[in-house]
């Protein structure tokens, strides 16, 4: 797909990348090289969505995370909050510039 990508953007179409869920602690430190393949393959732009955690969904993902890295459960849970405001409301950003591919 990224042969895909290079060519529509060599023939000035835009396309950018969506980065999500987003877990803080979990996968966040994957940001950096997925920004800069997405650029590598032609994108101009990039969204990023922290991960959503409505109503029943957050029990699902507190077990979720107890059952496959309880040892990082409360700093991701604790890093949630704090983006949050103490809220899982939907939270998304939008990167105007990507870094440059390594």
């Amino acid at each position: 797909m990224a042969a895909e990508n290079e060519l529509l953007a060599k023939a000035g179409v835009p396309g950018g990348v969506l980065v999500a869920p987003v877990i803080p602690g979990l996968n966040d430190h994957e940001i950096p090289s997925v920004l800069a393949a997405a650029k590598a393959a032609g994108a101009s732009w990039a969204g990023i969505e922290i991960v959503r955690l409505p109503l029943n969904v957050a029990t699902i993902f507190k077990e979720w995370l107890e059952n496959h890295v309880p040892e990082k459960k409360d700093k991701i849970l604790g890093r949630i909050r704090s983006m949050r405001g103490g809220r899982p409301l939907i939270v998304s950003g939008m990167l105007t510039e990507l870094p440059e591919p390594v």
